[in-house]
């Protein structure tokens, strides 16, 4: 139970240091951002999504359902 215990809080950790870069990508300008497939307000709203949840995934997966 505390190595699962250790796990969740080592995945929180990681989603967290991921997070913050994916928060770096509000310093780019709207070029590169298109440049890699997204805006500016995929970004931001991927930003606020609960850290609990993997921001770039969700952020694939609304461009996948969109692209439908």
């Amino acid at each position: 139970m505390l190595s699962r215990l250790a796990e969740y809080f080592e995945l929180r950790k990681q989603r967290r240091i991921d997070r913050d870069a994916f928060r770096q990508l509000l310093e780019l300008d709207e070029d590169l951002l298109s440049d890699i497939g997204i805006t500016r307000d995929d970004v931001e709203w991927a930003s606020r999504l609960p850290v609990s949840v993997n921001a770039s995934r969700a952020l694939q997966d609304a461009k996948r359902r969109a692209l439908r």
